[in-house]
């Protein structure tokens, strides 16, 4: 008789573990559907410091996301971390702005994982 609680626990243990329909997607678990990065030169070159964006949209998923800036290495490259942030209902245009010239190339992290690489930041003048 000890054995059946044990048991009905084990045969239960799905139905509690299994993820139910609506339940919220993971951070790192999202599909980008589109990436840009452009710096923004105006008034121009010599003129105040420089604005570089980046665009990042995904797929609905209930879930809103931030772009944190996160340690870069020396090599020119800009690294991204993306966190959780905003509204319950989520956004899908995740944005990033600062002061500064294009790096060489910009790496979108989730999780200590690359999720994204923009390679070709457009300069606008």
């Amino acid at each position: 008789m000890k054995r059946l609680p044990a048991c009905l626990a084990i045969l239960l243990l799905p139905a509690c573990t299994s993820p139910q329909k609506g339940a919220a997607v993971p951070l790192c678990d999202y599909t980008a559907t589109r990436l840009d990065a452009w710096v923004n030169m105006m008034p121009g070159p010599g003129g105040p410091p420089r604005t570089l964006t980046v665009m990042m949209q995904v797929e609905p998923d209930g879930i809103s996301r931030r772009l944190q800036p996160a340690s870069s290495p020396d090599d020119g490259t800009l690294r991204l971390d993306l966190a959780a942030w905003g509204p319950p209902e989520g956004l899908s245009t995740i944005s990033y702005r600062s002061k500064g010239d294009a790096p060489a190339r910009i790496e979108i992290w989730c999780d200590g994982i690359l999720r994204e690489t923009i390679a070709e930041i457009t300069i606008a003048q």
